[in-house]
């Protein structure tokens, strides 16, 4: 499963190791021009991914069927495996349907306004991201030199904030 990241994610990845470079923590997974996640970088199109450690093994961050990185966890982690459906309903995401029904507590929610609001953020999120991908993707295009992922953090840092606890 591919977790992906926007630049809020980085923000709060940098800060629980700031003495570690990014890319211990992110994949820049292959990804079509087309698809509105895809960034230049190294000249080729990519897309900013949670590492894991291997297909079977899961995430980086899972130790002991824990997150060891919870209050700084990318937004996709914060709202998984639920989504708003097309009535704005809570459900769980079809594409996770399966590992929800293996491996998920299945306690019901008391309350699910904080959750729909989390979901809603991480949208605009989402949002956001994309529309500065637009931007680095046309500041980039012809300069390969800049296509780097230093260079795409160093542009993306700027506006980032301190995101508060959404779940």
């Amino acid at each position: 499963m591919q977790v992906p990241l926007s630049h809020f994610d980085l923000a709060r990845l940098a800060e629980a190791f700031p003495e570690q470079p990014l890319l211990n923590w992110v994949r820049l997974a292959p990804i079509e021009a087309e698809d509105p996640d895809a960034v230049r970088l190294e000249q080729s199109w990519r897309q900013l991914c949670l590492r894991n450690r291997g297909p079977e093994e899961g995430c980086v961050f899972l130790k002991d069927n824990s997150c060891s990185v919870y209050p700084h966890r990318p937004s996709a982690c914060r709202t998984w495996p639920l989504d708003l459906n097309a009535k704005g309903q809570l459900e769980v995401s079809p594409a996770h349907h399966l590992l929800y029904t293996t491996a998920c507590d299945k306690t019901p929610f008391k309350e699910t306004r904080p959750i729909k609001r989390a979901l809603g953020e991480n949208a605009e999120e989402f949002k956001a991201y994309r529309r500065l991908l637009k931007q680095w993707n046309a500041l980039s295009n012809d300069k390969p030199e800049k296509q780097h992922f230093e260079a795409f953090w160093a542009f993306l840092k700027p506006f980032t904030r301190p995101q508060p606890e959404l779940l």
